[in-house]
């Protein structure tokens, strides 16, 4: 496996939504356009640039079925298509694990961003970083990335028969399912591709015990934290799951060493 260059993120990642694209009619031709190509893309050890799958979401985001493609592409993920440091990964027995060794070796698959997982106040800090002039690509690939990050944990459970072990009394969901990526997606395609800007969006304890907060323009700092809002309590949904609240999901403090998991 070749080294990548920065803003380089390697084929095996970008497969899912390439592959996606393909099934639901999108050229070949247009997607070599959008800086694609076939024989790249047919390299197992191939890599494009970050701008590349930028330009590819921003073209799929103007057709009335992105949420489809969306959820088709995070649906394709595996441990397998983030390369060796997904396998890794795999192995361990915490998310922080996992999140600390993605952090140590994701420069061998991708540098078109940086993860940095913290444990703040006992709370998991899961941060996000991409380099460039803000564009609308770049955040909808962010969004996209918190979905594949949901879905990961879910496979995760699938092939470990494992459970996520929250504290007591914490508001949980549903079991994971495709309602939950559907209701993410319609989220998606309500925001759609637009000029950068200050919001945040809740993510209940059951599906991913944090909160996600989108940077301002001119920054490129993302983090999902578990700490609870500050302002007055006011309905709200999960972006996951669809859930409904009138206050802010109740943190869920895991451990020091993070979020264990334990059988059913």
């Amino acid at each position: 496996m070749s080294l990548l260059q920065p803003d380089q993120i390697a084929v095996v990642n970008v497969r899912p939504a390439y592959d996606t694209s393909l099934a639901m009619g999108v050229s070949v031709d247009d997607l070599a356009s959008l800086g694609l190509p076939r024989a790249v893309m047919e390299d197992p050890d191939g890599a494009v640039s970050g701008q590349a799958t930028y330009a590819h979401f921003e073209h799929m985001a103007r057709r009335p079925d992105y949420p489809d493609f969306v959820l088709g592409a995070v649906e394709r993920h595996t441990f397998g298509t983030l390369g060796v440091v997904g396998l890794a990964c795999k192995t361990l027995d915490t998310i922080v694990e996992a999140l600390e060794c993605h952090q140590r070796f994701q420069h061998l698959t991708n540098q078109t961003a940086r993860y940095v997982p913290l444990v703040e106040e006992g709370l998991l800090v899961f941060r996000e970083e991409r380099w460039g002039e803000p564009r609308p690509g770049l955040l909808l690939v962010s969004e996209y990335t918190a979905l594949v990050a949901l879905q990961l944990r879910r496979s995760r459970q699938r092939c470990r028969s494992q459970r996520w072990a929250c504290a007591p009394g914490a508001r949980r969901c549903a079991p994971p399912c495709g309602r939950r990526s559907r209701a993410f997606c319609r989220h998606l395609s309500r925001s759609g591709p637009t000029t950068p800007r200050s919001s945040s969006t809740s993510v209940c304890s059951g599906c991913w015990c944090s909160r996600r907060t989108r940077s301002s323009p001119g920054t490129s700092g993302r983090a999902w934290t578990g700490r609870p809002s500050s302002t007055r309590a006011s309905p709200s949904s999960c972006i996951a799951c669809g859930s409904a609240s009138s206050r802010p999901s109740p943190p869920v403090v895991p451990p020091p060493t993070g979020w264990r998991a334990t059988s059913p």
